[in-house]
């Protein structure tokens, strides 16, 4: 193709633009002057209208306002400390002597334990809902949270006391069962007062294989159930508690009811020897 005359005024006139024109066009923008900058920024605050001093000062908290270190040291002192007087600014009617940190301990240590304060040892086994320990196991107070303790390979004796006026029984009954549902015939205990020992571990008792169950106070509802060594020791550990136990009644006018009920365990005595 021919490189024509057009073609190199063309040409010509892209290279004024570039090196004359243009440039002139931009310089001639570029041109702003301080006055103009200042008028512009101006009109651009009063659009924003921001806050003016005034209206600042007034929004702030004057420097007598705060709080001093000494101030603050007095609030701690007087919550803390009743050898103190109590800061004015407090109010109400917070007195040290009596609200603070130090009086609520010193009255504590009179009234929950210490000298003159505490129960004699006559009064907490007087009192009615407690735990009682017996050989071979423990009873805790009937869904108090606590576990009953079977200790295997040893006399277990346990003593359950407040369950209720039983003097109109026919039947008592003491269960340890693993499920609440299981039958009878499956349980790992089954004692009856007067039948004695009619299950354990789902099986009917052998010849020897003894336990009682007998009725201390039918006015209270005191038992105690007794199991020789030889019997614990037929017991299959279950030391987490997710056994269940009952103490059930039928009375002669018909009604059967639960007495008391409790989580229940089977512990391993360390020597398993019974003889």
């Amino acid at each position: 193709m021919d490189f024509t005359t057009t073609d190199r005024n063309n040409l010509l006139a892209i290279l004024q633009d570039t090196g004359t024109d243009i440039p002139a066009q931009v310089s001639a923008l570029n041109n702003l002057s301080s006055a103009q900058a200042q008028t512009a920024a101006a009109a651009a605050l009063t659009a924003y209208d921001p806050p003016t001093n005034a209206e600042m000062e007034a929004r702030t908290l004057v420097a007598a306002g705060y709080a001093t270190a000494a101030k603050l040291l007095s609030y701690f002192q007087s919550a803390l400390r009743k050898d103190v007087t109590t800061d004015a600014d407090i109010g109400g009617t917070y007195d040290d002597a009596t609200d603070s940190q130090e009086a609520i301990r010193d009255r504590g240590d009179t009234a929950w334990g210490s000298a003159g304060g505490g129960a004699t040892a006559a009064e907490v086994w007087a009192y009615g809902d407690r735990t009682l320990t017996s050989p071979g196991g423990s009873v805790p107070e009937p869904l108090a949270g606590g576990v009953l303790t079977i200790r295997r390979d040893t006399t277990v004796q346990l003593s359950l006391t407040g369950a209720g006026a039983i003097d109109d029984r026919e039947r008592l009954w003491f269960a340890v069962k693993r499920e609440p549902r299981d039958d009878d015939d499956e349980a790992v205990l089954l004692i009856e007062e007067t039948d004695g020992l009619t299950r354990i571990e789902g099986e009917e008792p052998e010849v020897g294989v003894t336990a009682t169950l007998v009725v201390i106070d039918e006015d209270a509802g005191d038992v105690d159930i007794t199991l020789p060594a030889d019997t614990s020791a037929l017991l299959s550990v279950n030391p987490r508690g997710r056994l269940m136990a009952e103490l059930k009644v039928r009375r002669d006018d018909g009604t059967v009811s639960s007495l008391a009920t409790w989580r229940a365990r089977v512990e391993p005595a360390i020597v398993r020897a019974t003889e």
